[in-house]
């Protein structure tokens, strides 16, 4: 992280993220989750571990894990199941 600390990055994109909007913060989520799956699906194809998306001890709560995926299920019309499909 170029000599930042995990405290520092934290803070700086926390208080750049609550200046978004709806769907700005939409933009960067899908973004993110965009370049996490294609990260995973090649740690698949190659044979690697998959990287973990998040830190027990990371800044995101169990809580918050739950509401998050539970939303972006819901707005693609996944039904928890589907999930155990994956490979990966």
């Amino acid at each position: 992280m170029n000599n930042v600390t995990e405290s520092q990055l934290v803070s700086a994109i926390t208080s750049g993220l609550s200046s978004l909007t709806d769907e700005e913060l939409r933009t960067v989520m899908g973004t993110i989750v965009r370049e996490y799956s294609l990260r995973a699906q090649a740690s698949f194809d190659d044979g690697v571990e998959i990287p973990k998306p998040l830190s027990s001890e990371g800044p995101a709560a169990a809580t918050d894990v739950v509401i998050a995926t539970r939303n972006m299920l819901r707005v693609y019309e996944i039904a928890p199941f589907e999930l155990g499909f994956l490979p990966y």
